[in-house]
């Protein structure tokens, strides 16, 4: 008996970001494989820090609005847009995170990104 032909058709469907659900519906999130970033916005005279991550909740990359505060001793930040980011595990901008975060600068044309987890960490 003559094996059956497999056929394998490799689909490739456009990655995207979109707009995230107002601060009323998701007024906190956390954030998993996570870094914070400084860098420099076209339309802001100062550098702005900025969490990004992979939200647990909504399962998908996330970056923030410029961070306001940040208690390293209970890794929760709150954001410009007032949503509160809770941080867990080990800080590293893995998978969807890493993804949407370098979509993020390019569609906002941040300049002078720097990763500064490690020294707001010690």
């Amino acid at each position: 008996m003559k094996a059956p032909q497999v056929t394998t058709i490799a689909l490739t469907l456009p990655a995207t970001i979109w707009n995230v659900l107002p601060i009323e519906e998701r007024p906190e999130l956390t954030l998993l494989d996570w870094a914070i970033f400084e860098l420099q916005m076209a339309h802001s005279p100062v550098r702005t820090r900025h969490f990004a991550g992979y939200t647990v909740t909504d399962r998908e990359g996330r970056a923030s609005s410029a961070i306001l505060e940040f208690d390293p001793a209970r890794m929760i930040g709150i954001t410009e847009s007032s949503r509160v980011y809770h941080l867990r595990g080990r800080p590293g901008l893995t998978g969807d995170g890493a993804y949407v975060w370098g979509r993020w600068l390019k569609l906002s044309k941040a300049t002078g990104v720097v990763d500064i987890t490690k020294s707001v960490l010690a």
